[in-house]
C-alpha cells in the first residue's frame, strides 16, 4: 500500500482532536479579553464546536451515498480552515462562537472518514496497528496544538487560532494522494440502512462517558492551575501536551497491549483513568499534576483505539460510515455536555471546587471499572466452560 496514502489518512486524524485542544490553554486569556462574559459562557468556545461536530458526523454518514469521500473531506477541510483561523480575527464573542461552530461542522464531516478509510484499506493486525496510530497521531495534534497555543497565548489569545493553519498541509495531502473513491451504490445504501448491532450502541455509550471525563480536564485544568498559583497559559499548554505525549505512546503500542491482554484491555485502561483522577484530586503542586496526567493519558490512549477497532470490526464495510459517525458523535457529545455535568456535580454537592469535581469523577470511573472487570471475568469464565464442554 502506498506509504503516502497511509500518511494522508493518518494526517486527517491529526486535525480531529484540535477542534478544542488548540485554544484550551488560552481559555483564561480569552476570558480576560471578554470580561463581560461569564465563565460558563467562555467554556462554550470549547463546547460549541462539539455540538456542530455531532451534526456534521451525522451528515457525513449520509453524504457517502451521494458524494465521494474525497469530496466530503475537501468540503470539511475548507470549513475547518475558515472556522479555525477566522475565530482569531473577530472582536465579537458571538462571532467567535459562530466561527467555532463552522469549525465543528468541518471536523464533523472529516472525523468519521478518518476511521472508515483505515477500515477500507487495511485488515487484520495492520488495521489494529493503524487504529492505534490514528489515536497516537490525533494526540500528536493535541501536543502540537496545546504546547504552541500555550506559548503564543501569552502574547495574545488571537494567536492561538493560528494553529489551525495546519489544515492547509492536510488539504494538500488529500488533494495529491487520496484516491477518488466512488460513492456508495444504491445497493450499498440499502444495506447500510439496516440496524446497527447492539454492541455499537454500547461502544457509543462508553465513548460518551469517557469524553465527559477527558474534557473535564481540558476545560478545568487552565483554571485549576492558575487558581492554585502554579502557572499560566503556557504551563497549562505544557501540562496538556504531556498528557497527549502519553496518549501518543499508548496509541503507538496499542496493538502490542491488545494482543497480550485482549478482553482485559478495557478494565485495565479504566483502572489507569481511576488512578490518574484519584491522584490528580490530591495534587498539591504542578509536578504532581504532571505525573498524574501522564497516568491518565496512558489509560485514555489505550481505550480510544480499542473503541474504534471494535466499531469497525463488528459491522460491514457499507455500515462503517454510519457506525463511526454514531460513535464519533458520542465522542463529541460527551465533550459538549461535560461542562454541564460538572456544573450539575457542583449543584448537587454544594461544592463547586475543581478538586471536588475530580473526586466525584474518580468514583464514577471506579464504578465503571468494577462493572467492566466483573463483565470481563464473567465472560472469560463462560468461554472457558464452553471450551471444556466441547473437548
Amino acid at each position: 500500500m502506498n506509504k503516502w496514502l497511509k500518511v494522508t489518512i493518518l494526517s486527517i486524524s491529526l486535525l480531529t482532536v484540535m477542534s478544542g485542544a488548540a485554544v484550551a490553554p488560552a481559555l483564561a486569556e480569552i476570558a480576560r479579553a471578554f470580561p463581560h462574559i461569564g465563565s460558563n459562557s467562555i467554556k462554550m468556545v470549547l463546547t460549541v464546536p462539539c455540538l456542530l461536530i455531532i451534526l456534521g458526523s451525522l451528515i457525513s454518514g449520509r453524504l457517502v451515498s451521494v458524494m465521494k469521500k474525497r469530496t466530503i473531506l475537501l468540503i470539511g477541510l475548507s470549513l475547518y480552515l475558515v472556522g479555525g483561523l477566522g475565530a482569531g480575527m473577530v472582536d465579537s464573542f458571538s462571532a467567535l462562537l459562530v466561527l467555532r461552530g463552522i469549525l465543528g461542522l468541518g471536523v464533523g464531516l472529516i472525523m468519521p472518514l478518518s476511521i472508515s478509510l483505515i477500515a477500507n484499506y487495511y485488515t487484520g493486525d495492520e488495521r489494529g496497528r493503524l487504529m492505534g496510530m490514528s489515536t497516537a497521531v490525533s494526540s500528536l495534534g493535541g501536543i502540537i496544538a496545546t504546547v504552541l497555543s500555550g506559548i503564543v497565548a501569552v502574547i495574545s489569545w488571537r494567536w492561538s487560532f493560528s494553529i489551525y493553519a495546519l489544515g492547509f498541509a492536510v488539504l494538500f495531502l488529500v488533494l495529491c494522494f487520496l484516491p477518488k473513491l466512488e460513492k456508495e451504490s444504491a445497493a450499498d445504501s440499502e444495506f447500510k440502512a439496516q440496524p446497527l448491532p447492539s454492541s455499537i450502541y454500547y461502544t457509543a455509550i462508553l465513548t460518551f462517558g469517557l469524553l465527559i471525563v477527558f474534557f473535564a480536564i481540558v476545560t478545568s485544568l487552565a483554571l485549576f492551575i492558575q487558581n492554585q498559583g502554579w502557572g499560566n497559559a503556557n504551563t497549562t499548554g505544557l501540562a496538556l501536551g504531556l498528557t497527549n505525549i502519553f496518549v501518543f505512546g499508548a496509541g503507538v503500542k496499542f496493538q502490542t497491549v491488545y494482543s497480550r491482554f485482549k478482553s482485559y484491555t478495557v478494565p485495565g485502561g479504566l483502572l489507569l483513568l481511576v488512578a490518574g483522577f484519584a491522584l490528580l484530586s490530591l495534587s498539591h503542586n504542578i509536578y504532581t499534576v504532571l505525573a498524574r496526567l501522564a497516568v491518565f493519558g496512558l489509560g485514555f490512549g489505550i481505550l480510544m483505539p480499542l473503541i474504534y477497532l471494535q466499531t469497525t470490526s463488528v459491522v460491514s464495510e457499507e455500515m462503517r460510515p454510519r457506525a463511526t459517525a454514531l460513535v464519533g458523535g458520542c465522542f463529541y457529545l460527551g465533550q459538549f455536555v461535560s461542562p454541564l455535568v460538572l456544573s450539575l456535580v457542583g449543584i448537587i454537592s454544594g461544592n463547586y471546587s475543581i478538586r471536588m469535581i475530580f473526586t466525584v469523577l474518580t468514583f464514577a470511573l471506579l464504578a465503571a471499572f468494577i462493572v467492566s472487570a466483573v463483565m470481563t471475568i464473567k465472560k472469560s469464565h463462560t468461554l472457558y466452560h464452553e471450551s471444556n464442554e466441547t473437548m
